[in-house]
């Protein structure tokens, strides 16, 4: 899953002789897996071929976010870097070869929405024309046809029923409104969608971006337990962005339940997910913590966080970790976990790569 050093060999099918391209070299981890639009499970990687290897489009954090990058495919000489700036490469969608073109998707352009939301944009090979296709404030999802010509936007919310529109690709014509969800019935049976909220982090910089869910007959007068839902593994980001008809089972028992992408977690910055970095222990929970303490001053009726539960490994092992932290004075008085965690330690398994070689006999703890 990760290195520190991620490399493209060409090699001479006649002679046997190798040779290589383009390098990627990390101080910590090079996420060697697929670049792809699961916002739970995804890599850093991508590469397309144009005219059969004479340039290559390749995906890097070389810059500290994760962006494409034109090379020359005979050479592996940098040409030049296609997409910059402080936000992230998320999927690539459609490559024009004959246009020179690219469809793409990136989070964290737009600095006054959250920098999860996922757009569409088109640009040129040489970095030029970049266009926004999906301008309304959601998480949008893109489809394209076969053919390439036309696609689909579906987007929406956590509190954003979901829209599906038509579009032509050449233009970004918006050409039908296919579907938009009625929610009527589902508000009647009284669900309620959950509160985007941000904060900053433990280090007092770092926006750090949740959701929190209220219980059922929210009295803001009144106060409320607060159980965070905690995941941190350092494959993705977990906190829910686009429109769900689900409520969280324990607000109908009077908990505030929260969720948050503390940092380690994918889908920001470089320096963002470092905080990984042999720090599997500590990653995601104290970010966290803090911005449970930190949350909007506006918003009434929560108590400090009295628990927590998670879904799996990574969650279960934050929760070991707080409880057993000697130096966090935010500490849960009562963690529960849903899922035992599990034993990491196998060679060359999953989080050798995150927690480095010499810390590969770190356990998680069962809670």
């Amino acid at each position: 899953m990760t290195s520190p050093l991620y490399r493209l060999i060409e090699v001479d099918a006649a002679t046997g002789r190798a040779r290589s391209l383009i390098d990627e070299v990390s101080r910590t981890f090079v996420d060697y897996q697929s670049l792809r639009r699961d916002q739970s499970w995804t890599g850093k990687t991508y590469r397309y071929d144009v005219d059969d290897g004479k340039e290559i489009i390749w995906a890097s954090e070389r810059d500290g976010h994760e962006h494409l990058y034109l090379f020359d495919g005979r050479t592996g000489a940098l040409k030049n870097q296609i997409t910059h700036g402080d936000w992230v490469v998320r999927a690539v969608d459609y490559v024009d070869p004959i246009q020179h073109q690219i469809w793409f998707e990136a989070s964290g352009m737009n600095p006054e929405e959250d920098p999860y939301f996922v757009h569409a944009y088109r640009i040129g090979f040489d970095g030029k024309g970049l266009t926004a296709l999906t301008p309304d404030p959601a998480n949008h999802h893109i489809e394209f046809s076969p053919s390439g010509r036309y696609y689909v936007d579906l987007a929406s919310r956590v509190d954003l029923p979901p829209r599906l529109v038509l579009y032509r690709t050449k233009d970004n014509t918006k050409l039908k409104d296919v579907e938009t969800a009625e929610t009527s019935e589902l508000i009647a049976a009284g669900w309620q969608p959950p509160i985007s909220f941000h904060a900053k982090g433990r280090d007092g910089k770092t926006d750090i971006w949740g959701v929190i869910h209220l219980p059922a007959s929210f009295d803001p007068k009144k106060r409320y337990p607060v159980v965070e839902h905690i995941y941190a593994g350092p494959q993705g980001s977990f906190v829910p962005k686009s429109f769900r008809a689900v409520t969280e089972p324990l607000t109908q028992l009077g908990f505030i339940v929260v969720q948050i992408d503390g940092m380690g977690t994918n889908n920001r910055s470089r320096a963002f997910h470092d905080v990984i970095w042999k720090n599997l222990k500590e990653a995601g929970f104290q970010i966290a913590s803090s911005g449970t303490r930190r949350r909007p001053r506006s918003f009434r009726g929560m108590t400090s966080p009295m628990s927590e539960f998670s879904v799996g490994p990574p969650g279960g092992k934050m929760q070991w970790a707080r409880c057993s932290s000697t130096q966090s004075s935010t500490r849960s008085r009562s963690p529960t976990a849903v899922a035992m965690t599990i034993a990491w330690t196998k060679s060359g398994g999953t989080n050798n790569g995150w927690v480095g070689r010499s810390e590969s006999n770190i356990r998680s703890h069962p809670t």
